[in-house]
């Protein structure tokens, strides 16, 4: 494909800044001060992306050349920021990528990524064992994605674990609504379907990573996130459904086993759930947690929390429509009262707003 040739040639990411970005991330994931706060910011496009198609999500789940051209575009953006972020890129094969492996159907979409459409009926998931995974769902298709993006990236960017979530929301992907009932109706057997999709996913987890040579308790993540003293992310978007009791029984054990098979990681989920903060960040395992809703949480509460607890947040926060973008920086590094650690800071700029590379300067002027 004489396109993505051209486009691969295009890629060239400055080593230097990205070694900085990943050790000063490295910083935060071991509770130590940086430099700098590490700030993870894209800058503009690649003048040439007009001339090339832009292809949708199901001609790229179908095409892995298609797949890799459309992630080095992004790469391109976040290595124009000239900020921490490291450039990576994952096979996206959706949510469904472990349901898969228990026979769930997962449909792909132009517009939007891929999602579970079928559900196992309680018998099936009896009957289902957490073996052979790599033979089993879309695994087969992500590991030989993953091996071949990594061996056409070459070494200009990393290639991460495809979406496998977590295990109450693959649990719920797997087994459908019904669980919210049987979490009372039929515990025992909420726990096996539980066992088995921490067993799978431990699994999956250990050959996508072997498929592209990534450690176990270090790697990548985000399209600019590094990892080091943990090597997994979980999702638990699912859980904000359940009370403090249940993600107690139905969560916490199950999340723990994952992250310690990999040496620790970071938690993700939705919603303005205050509560699954105050719970997932005391998780011995997690080093860090990232919210899919941060408009919701106040960034003084959550970073004083994560440097009295010894984590680090890895997001954005809200900014308010008429502050400026010092004063925006100014608030958020307020939170951490001094520290240069407890941050992963995911920055974003408004149209007014200086380029990536000069508001980088700025983040880091108001450190000094």
């Amino acid at each position: 494909m004489n396109e993505l040739t051209h486009v691969l040639g295009l890629f060239e990411p400055d080593r230097a800044v990205v070694d900085m970005g990943k050790k000063r991330q490295a910083a935060m994931w071991w509770n130590r001060d940086a430099d700098f706060v590490p700030i993870l910011l894209g800058g503009p496009g690649h003048p040439e992306r007009s001339r090339f198609p832009k292809y949708n999500l199901k001609e790229c789940y179908y095409d892995r050349d298609r797949m890799l051209m459309e992630h080095l575009w992004g790469m391109i953006g976040t290595s124009n920021g000239r900020s921490d972020a490291v450039p990576s890129m994952r096979c996206n094969s959706g949510t469904g990528t472990l349901p898969t492996v228990f026979g769930c159907v997962s449909t792909v979409f132009e517009d939007k990524m891929p999602w579970v459409t079928t559900h196992l009926s309680k018998a099936a998931v009896e009957a289902f064992e957490p073996t052979d995974i790599a033979s089993k769902g879309e695994m087969p298709r992500v590991l030989d994605y993953m091996r071949y993006f990594a061996e056409k990236l070459n070494g200009k960017a990393a290639v991460y674990c495809a979406d496998h979530q977590g295990p109450f929301d693959v649990a719920h992907l797997v087994y459908g609504d019904t669980i919210f009932t049987d979490v009372v109706d039929d515990p025992a057997f909420v726990h096996r379907l539980l066992d088995k999709c921490t067993v799978a996913m431990i699994e999956a987890v250990k050959l996508m990573k072997a498929a592209v040579g990534e450690p176990a308790a270090a790697g990548y993540h985000g399209g600019n996130l590094y990892m080091e003293n943990g090597g997994v992310r979980i999702c638990e978007d699912t859980p904000t459904l359940l009370n403090a009791t249940m993600v107690d029984e139905f969560v916490i054990p199950y999340t723990r086993r994952v992250l310690a098979a990999f040496g620790g990681g970071w938690i993700h989920y939705c919603g303005g759930t205050k509560r699954l903060f105050d719970q997932f960040v005391r998780v011995p395992e997690a080093r860090g947690i990232n919210f899919g809703n941060p408009e919701r949480y106040a960034p003084s509460e959550i970073l004083g929390t994560c440097l009295a607890l010894g984590k680090f947040y890895y997001g954005s926060f809200r900014r308010e429509p008429s502050e400026s973008l010092e004063a925006y920086y100014r608030r958020i590094l307020g939170g951490l009262n001094g520290h240069r650690k407890g941050l992963i800071f995911v920055s974003s700029l408004k149209k007014d707003d200086p380029p990536a590379p000069q508001a980088v300067e700025l983040w880091r002027k108001l450190q000094q």
